[in-house]
């Protein structure tokens, strides 16, 4: 039997992590519906303490907001949410 190639487990396991992590978002019919969904619009908030949203940091009493969904951390830069994929909008004063 050949050798296998030096390698070769550690590319497998990490195409199978991927694709774990492609069925946590449900079917292509669940996915779908993410390109149809209707906006939320974000949740302004302060918060009391650092918060860092990807590479960007928001020192305390910052305004930040919040996914009305899943209640994860956004920017105005945002059109959905990273974690649950729910699209955002951001509202306009008064609104």
């Amino acid at each position: 039997m050949d050798k296998i190639p030096d390698g070769y487990v550690l590319v497998k396991r990490s195409v199978l992590d991927e694709l774990d992590k492609y069925r946590e978002f449900g079917s292509v019919e669940q996915l779908s519906g993410l390109c149809t969904q209707k906006q939320a619009v974000a949740i302004e908030c302060r918060e009391n303490k650092t918060v860092h949203v990807g590479h960007v940091s928001f020192g305390p009493g910052c305004t930040i907001w919040r996914c009305p969904r899943c209640g994860a951390f956004l920017t105005p830069a945002h059109k959905y949410c990273l974690e649950c994929g729910q699209a955002v909008r951001f509202s306009e004063k008064g609104e």
